[in-house]
């Protein structure tokens, strides 16, 4: 596999407050592969697939707004990507060879902030996840046990993190 990429973000501030991201990642994928299975010393199985390539731009956006030195508030969307690829699959596997790219879509608000003469440290992020085509690995039920990566339909995640740190004497830190 030959992957070649470029990425960048671009921040403009309209002021001490408002701050707007851009940005993105560019790839190219070029996957090549030869397969050959000997038992023990005998060639049972040969597989010459033709080269596959894949070409993607990835985007990100976000804005975001400081109430103070302190304390921030956030939206955010970004997309993530994953190369499709293929299976070592032997007679009798009943799940498919190749399993295709899969990607996803957040969005996420939150909250950023320190508290305490920055000793206290609270952030608060509410998201959704739109993943299209979700790669997974199954055990493929066929004659001989094997584990492959499938592409297992769309799927969605929606959540809330929390992250707290304290930090009430120097040296020691809670979390």
């Amino acid at each position: 596999i030959d992957q070649y990429a470029a990425f960048g973000e671009l921040t403009y501030s309209l002021d001490d407050q408002w701050s707007f991201i851009v940005g993105g990642r560019w790839f190219s994928t070029k996957r090549d592969r030869d397969f050959q299975l000997y038992q023990p010393a005998d060639l049972i199985q040969e597989d010459d697939n033709p080269v596959k390539t894949t070409d993607d731009f990835a985007k990100k956006a976000s804005v975001r707004y400081r109430i103070d030195n302190e304390r921030m508030v956030y939206a955010l969307y970004s997309e993530g990507y994953r190369n499709g690829g293929e299976n070592i699959v032997r007679d009798g596997a009943v799940l498919p060879r190749e399993f295709d790219a899969d990607k996803l879509k957040n969005y996420e608000l939150g909250f950023k902030s320190r508290w305490l003469d920055g000793r206290l440290q609270a952030n608060l992020s509410v998201f959704h996840m739109a993943w299209d085509n979700f790669q997974t690995e199954l055990s493929d039920p066929g004659e001989l046990f094997a584990t492959m990566v499938v592409n297992a339909g769309d799927a969605t995640i929606d959540g809330a993190e929390l992250d707290l740190a304290f930090a009430p004497i120097d040296g020691l830190d809670l979390g």
